[in-house]
């Protein structure tokens, strides 16, 4: 696995697959940062559930300002600095969370412009991580919420609008607003 494109452009990344860390494939991965490409540059990117870190390091090298890993899995964790270093990142660049998806969501504490959620196929973490995200006002006014799941599962995200989808094989990318409707009340205290 390699990074595709940017400044890492062709470094090798290691990973781990086993159940429950498996890589997003590169075609995921290009047509994902194609999409999102001219509005990345300077933009704060949250890789939920990162493995390897592939598609945060993507982020970076295409020009992100700043990526938040996050990876409850300790040697995967690991992994992602290896990676990073490997690819001679910027620290100021990057945090690495090594915790459980919902603590690690109270720990950030600047809105972000793209999240990327990719967390085991068979759960219900996607809708318990977009409740957090919601809750917590973490998404940008023009974030994209963008979620990797089973073609064959379809997702639906109380409070967020779906506003593109694309089948790649088995594998799925689905992009979420937030819908203006259900954003929690100013406190204006």
């Amino acid at each position: 696995m390699r990074v595709i494109a940017g400044k890492f452009k062709g470094r090798a990344l290691q990973f781990v697959s086993n159940e429950n860390l498996r890589p997003t494939a590169n075609l995921v991965r290009e047509a994902l940062f194609t999409k999102i490409q001219t509005t990345i540059s300077n933009k704060v990117f949250l890789d939920l559930f990162a493995g390897s870190g592939s598609v945060g390091i993507e982020a970076l090298s295409r020009g992100a300002k700043k990526v938040y890993f996050v990876e409850k899995n300790f040697y995967a964790s690991k992994l992602i600095k290896s990676n990073l270093n490997h690819c001679c990142a910027d620290e100021e660049n990057y945090q690495i969370i090594n915790a459980d998806f919902k603590q690690a969501l109270n720990l950030i504490g600047e809105k972000l412009d793209f999240i990327y959620i990719d967390p085991p196929y068979k759960s219900n973490f996607y809708e318990i991580a977009s409740e957090i995200i919601k809750e917590k006002n973490l998404l940008s006014d023009e974030g994209l919420l963008i979620c990797e799941h089973e073609a064959k599962m379809p997702i639906s995200l109380n409070g967020y609008e779906l506003i593109s989808q694309k089948k790649y094989g088995i594998k799925m990318l689905s992009y979420f607003i937030l819908n203006k409707d259900s954003q929690p009340p100013l406190n204006c205290d």
